[in-house]
């Protein structure tokens, strides 16, 4: 029998170690899903935690002031019958009281991702669910969505940066990448090729 001491066991399996430290470690940084059942409907939503930030400035009013739209990827399940759409959630820093400049009524939403333009139609989240899809770190005061292809959510989920556009019938806002990045949108477009056992190492019941 061969006699090995502590430290010729750690040399031996220090490189074992530091590899698994590090599966752990990116493992931990895996965005985290929420998943919820609407009773009413018997649909499934599933949603990240954190939405990517996006902003346009409004220097004129204050240094700090600007309008934020935060944006994320859900997945509409009914009984396998699965949709897509972005969430889009609007917030302000911005006094209104300081301007007669209002947030336009958007009806469609521009996107330029990786030099590629797209143009879909958006609409009020309506339902009462819009507010608790994602979590911000300001008051969202409206929300909307836009119905998109899972193609699509790739497509945004590669790009280095976004930029979007709230596209009014007389105005348009355009907001650029502040914080976040849609390349965690990848775990859901991933969603479906994961073993329902394996979903809870990140996925958060609400």
């Amino acid at each position: 029998m061969t006699n090995y001491s502590v430290s010729a066991l750690a040399r031996r399996f220090a490189p074992l170690l530091l590899a698994s430290m590090l599966m752990a470690g990116c493992a931990s940084k895996s965005p985290l899903m929420s998943e919820r059942l609407d009773e009413r409907t018997g649909v499934t939503i599933t949603a990240l935690d954190l939405p990517v930030t996006l902003a346009r400035e409004a220097p004129d009013l204050a240094y700090s002031s600007r309008d934020y739209a935060f944006v994320g990827p859900v997945e509409f399940n009914r009984m396998g019958q699965r949709s897509y759409y972005l969430w889009i959630g609007m917030a302000s820093t911005v006094d209104r009281s300081r301007t007669r400049e209002a947030p336009p009524a958007p009806v469609a939403l521009s996107i330029l991702a990786a030099g590629v333009p797209l143009v879909v139609e958006l609409e009020e989240w309506d339902d009462g669910r819009g507010q608790t899809l994602y979590q911000t770190n300001l008051p969202v005061y409206a929300t909307y969505r836009a119905a998109v292809s899972l193609d699509i959510i790739k497509l945004l989920a590669n790009a280095d940066t976004l930029r979007i556009g709230l596209e009014g019938a007389a105005e348009s806002w355009h907001y650029s990448t502040w914080s976040g990045t849609s390349q965690e949108w990848l775990a859901l477009a991933d969603w479906e090729s994961t073993l329902p056992e394996n979903r809870e190492a990140y996925t958060r019941r609400r």
